[in-house]
């Protein structure tokens, strides 16, 4: 067993971010949060392209906007209908 990790129970959030790979939270098919940004390769109402520690994550759908955007942290509101991953 890892030291760091010793002594936990389930998943933990910042072990996740440990592995530098993106983290992504969903609320229903309005709302998607993406920890581990590195930056937006495209942006329009219809997609939205980020660039992940590594892959390219595409959302899909209607009237979407970039709410919030720092150095690690991408908050995405609209109607999202699809998420592709490209390696």
């Amino acid at each position: 067993m890892n030291k760091k990790n010793k002594g936990t129970k389930g998943g933990n959030f910042f072990r996740d971010l440990d592995c530098r790979q993106p983290v992504i939270e969903f609320t229903g098919n309005k709302k998607a949060v993406i920890y581990g940004c590195k930056g937006v390769a495209e942006y329009g109402e219809d997609v939205i392209r980020v660039n992940a520690s590594g892959l390219l994550v595409s959302f899909f759908g209607k009237k979407m906007e970039l709410k919030s955007l720092n150095t690690t942290t991408l908050e995405i509101e609209g109607f999202i209908d699809d998420v592709q991953f490209t390696c």
